[in-house]
C-alpha cells in the first residue's frame, strides 16, 4: 500500500457492518472491522515523523478556529459524538493527578495539553506517609502497608473519585503525570466512540446519551499496560491498518486478551476494543459518575482489602458481583512517558538507579505529542 500521512486518517461517518463469525464455538466472536484506516509502509521513518508534525499543527489550528470554546455541560444538553473534538475530549472534566513538588512534570502536561487544545484541572497528590492509621481501610493489601508511596497514590486515585461524586460529574478522564498521547489523539478517540458504543450494544448508542462513548459503560481503560477479556465476550471493535497501532512484536504487556479467534486475525497494525476485565497501570482512565461511585465504594468502604489504585481497577472491572461495566482499546491510546534526562526521575513510587536515558520515549505512542514539543 502507498505511504500516507499520518494526519490523512480518515474516520468514515458511515460504516459498513462486516460481522465475521469465529469459527471456533468457544471463541466464538462478532468482530465489527471498520473501515480500514490509511496504512503506513514507512511506519517509524522520519518523513512519517514530518508529517506527523504537520498533523499535530493542522489538527491545532482547526480545532483553534472551531471549537466553541469550553467543555460542554452535561446533563442539561444531549451529547453527540462530535462533543470528542471539545477541550476536553468529550468527557465533562479531565484532571491530572500531581504532586505539586513535580512541577516539572506540571510543565510537560502544561505543554503538552496546551499544543493540543485540552483544558484539563489539578488534582492534587498525597503524601502516604501523612494519612493517618485511623483514616486507611481496615484491609491493606501488602505493598500498599509497605510503601508509603505507593498508599498515597492509591490515596490520590481515591479522592479524584471522590472529588467526581461529591460533584456529582457525569463523566471525567482521569490521567497521572507522566501521560503521553498520539497527535491524533482526537481522531483515535472518535474511533474508539465508535467502537466503544457498538461494544454496549444498542442501549449504548442512544440517541439521548449524556456521553459521545455511549451511556452504558463505567470504566474507559484508555491508558493502561495490558487488559483482558472475558472469555464469554462476543463483541469486538477491530480497526485494522491503524497507523497509530504498534504491531503485535511490540506488545510487552503482562495481559493480553484473548486474540486467538479466526475473526479477529486479520491485519497486522490492529486496535481492537472490547469488554475489558483486570488489568496494570492507570496512565490515562475515564469513569462516569457510577463508576466513581464504585471504584471508591470497593476500595474504602466496602470491607474488600484495598489494592494498589490499578489493580483495585482492575478487581471492580473483573469481579462481576461488583456489576462494573469496563471497556478497553488494546493497543493503549494514551501511555507513559518515559523523559530524558535521569532515570530516577521517572517515578515517585519507587526508587531507580542514577542511569542517564539519552532519548526520551513513549513506548507504545507512536507519534508521542511529548517528543514533538521541541518542534511546537
Amino acid at each position: 500500500m502507498r505511504s500516507l500521512s499520518v494526519a490523512a486518517l480518515r474516520i468514515t461517518p458511515k460504516l459498513n457492518n462486516l460481522d465475521i463469525m469465529g469459527e471456533s464455538e468457544k471463541y466464538g466472536v462478532q468482530a465489527y472491522y471498520s473501515p480500514a484506516l490509511r496504512s503506513l509502509n514507512a511506519f517509524r521513518s522520519e518523513t512519517v515523523r514530518f508529517y506527523g508534525l504537520c498533523g499535530l499543527c493542522i489538527s491545532f489550528l482547526f480545532f483553534f478556529c472551531t471549537m466553541h470554546g469550553g467543555p460542554r455541560i452535561y446533563g442539561s444538553l444531549q451529547s453527540t459524538i462530535s462533543d470528542i473534538t471539545n477541550t476536553t475530549l468529550g468527557f465533562q472534566m479531565i484532571f491530572v493527578l500531581n504532586i505539586a513538588s513535580r512541577h516539572d512534570k506540571r510543565d510537560a502536561v502544561s505543554m503538552s495539553a496546551s499544543v493540543s487544545n485540552m483544558d484539563f484541572e489539578w488534582l492534587e497528590g498525597v503524601d502516604g506517609a501523612l494519612i493517618s492509621n485511623k483514616a486507611k481501610p481496615p484491609k491493606l493489601e501488602a505493598g500498599l502497608e509497605r510503601s508509603s508511596n505507593t498508599l498515597g497514590c492509591w490515596r490520590a486515585h481515591m479522592n479524584a473519585m471522590q472529588h467526581i461524586v461529591k460533584e456529582r460529574i457525569e463523566s471525567a478522564l482521569i490521567m497521572e503525570d507522566d501521560v503521553d498521547w498520539d497527535v491524533n489523539i482526537r481522531k483515535q478517540l472518535l474511533e474508539f466512540a465508535n467502537g466503544a458504543r457498538f461494544v454496549q450494544g444498542p442501549g449504548g448508542a442512544r440517541g439521548d446519551s449524556n456521553s459521545p462513548y455511549g451511556n452504558d459503560w463505567d470504566v474507559l481503560c484508555l491508558g493502561h499496560c495490558g487488559t483482558g477479556n472475558f472469555n464469554d465476550e462476543k463483541r469486538w471493535w477491530v480497526t485494522p491498518n491503524d497507523p497509530t497501532a504498534v504491531p503485535p512484536e511490540l506488545y510487552k504487556w503482562g495481559n493480553v486478551p484473548n486474540l486467538s479467534p479466526p475473526a479477529l486475525r486479520e491485519g497486522r497494525f490492529n486496535r481492537y476494543i472490547y469488554s475489558a476485565t483486570g488489568g496494570r497501570c492507570l496512565c490515562a482512565y475515564a469513569v462516569s459518575l457510577r463508576g466513581a461511585r464504585l471504584f471508591l465504594n470497593t476500595e474504602t468502604l466496602a470491607l474488600e482489602q484495598a489494592l494498589p489504585a490499578d489493580r483495585g481497577m482492575a478487581r471492580l472491572c473483573h469481579v462481576r458481583k461488583f456489576g462494573a461495566k469496563c471497556i478497553s482499546p488494546y493497543p493503549s491510546i494514551f501511555g507513559s512517558h518515559f523523559a530524558a534526562g535521569p532515570m530516577s526521575k521517572d517515578s515517585d513510587r519507587q526508587t531507580i538507579a542514577e542511569i542517564w536515558r539519552k532519548v526520551g520515549l513513549t513506548p507504545h505512542v507512536v507519534f508521542s505529542t511529548r517528543l514533538h514539543l521541541q518542534r511546537a
